[in-house]
């Protein structure tokens, strides 16, 4: 295990505090399909770059329609790019633990739990996003590679390893910005202006996550 790995996941396993450092820490209710199914918990603690550049983001999320509770920690490069992923799925049956990480041009995934152990290699490099079917904030990664132009972007749902290609085209305003998602991955983020995701809307999963008041 990496170094940068090890620490992803040591920081997935922690609570989730309000801190003076904290550039986000927000409450969503999570929809699917229109009905109420859990909700997540968004906490940004920020590096030297603009917007999540150089970050950390925790995602601490309860699913009542599937009772999984799920726990991600993704660091962030300089660029936007995302470096890696420590996953945390807690279910009855058990905990299962999938990581990967983004480097060389590759993607090196592994999981551990339900008795076993796996692992697979998948293309990686710059404009890559991690996703889960179940963590929906895991998505807010696309908001600052996302430009005026659009951005060809991949995700990469780390569980499954599934790969979709999408584009991300921001569009700023006075009272904030949006970023629209097209492609194999659809949908739409809505930021405030400080950056802050206010409402994230992905019509292909299924999946709305809205900001709870303060």
């Amino acid at each position: 295990m990496t170094p940068a790995l090890r620490a992803a996941l040591l920081l997935a396993a922690l609570p989730l505090p309000l801190a003076a450092q904290d550039a986000v820490n927000a409450t969503y209710t999570i929809q699917r399909e229109g009905r109420e199914a859990g909700r997540e918990r968004l906490v940004l603690r920020p590096g030297q770059g603009r917007g999540l550049a150089g970050s950390t983001v925790l995602i601490e999320g309860r699913r009542t329609d599937t009772g999984e509770e799920l726990r991600a920690s993704v660091a962030r490069m300089e660029d936007g790019t995302e470096d890696n992923v420590a996953l945390e799925v807690r279910r009855k049956a058990g905990v299962s633990t999938v990581r990967a990480a983004n480097r060389a041009g590759r993607i090196f995934i592994t999981s551990v739990g339900d008795g076993a152990r796996g692992g697979r290699e998948l293309p990686g490099g710059p404009g890559v996003v991690f996703l889960d079917d179940d963590l929906a904030l895991l998505a807010v990664g696309a908001a600052d590679l996302a430009t005026a132009s659009g951005t060809r972007l991949t995700g990469v749902f780390v569980r499954t390893g599934r790969r979709v290609a999408f584009t991300a085209r921001r569009t700023d305003t006075p009272a904030g910005s949006q970023v629209e998602l097209s492609g194999e991955l659809t949908g739409r983020l809505v930021l405030d202006r400080s950056g802050r995701p206010e409402r994230l809307e992905l019509a292909s999963l299924g999946l709305v996550a809205t900001r709870l008041p303060d």
